[in-house]
């Protein structure tokens, strides 16, 4: 059984809840706060050894990120994406200079 990400959401459904380690997601959300509330709580379900990543489009990244000390990973990434079309393109290299 290949190994898989929680999204920390029990609620959901098997198929959404859950999905294959060693991608990218993307993940929307409607309102701020809703994103900042589903990165807190997908970060907070992950193993202390797990590799993670976040990338904001407002801000830093580093400062919506509350979590306690038991919970998550002990290392994370928290990376701004500029505003603009160039930083996307900009994408891939950061993720492999970061991750």
């Amino acid at each position: 059984m290949d190994p898989v990400f929680s999204l920390g959401i029990s609620s959901l459904w098997d198929e959404l809840r859950h999905m294959p380690t060693g991608g990218v997601w993307w993940v929307n959300a409607d309102r701020q706060q809703d994103a900042i509330s589903l990165v807190n709580q997908t970060i907070a379900s992950q193993t202390e050894n797990a590799n993670v990543a976040v990338i904001g489009m407002e801000g830093d990244p580093g400062k919506v990120i509350k979590l306690d000390e038991s919970h998550g990973p002990e290392k994370s990434a928290y990376l701004p994406l500029p505003d603009s079309e160039k930083g996307l393109y900009s994408l891939p290299h950061d993720l492999l200079c970061s991750v």
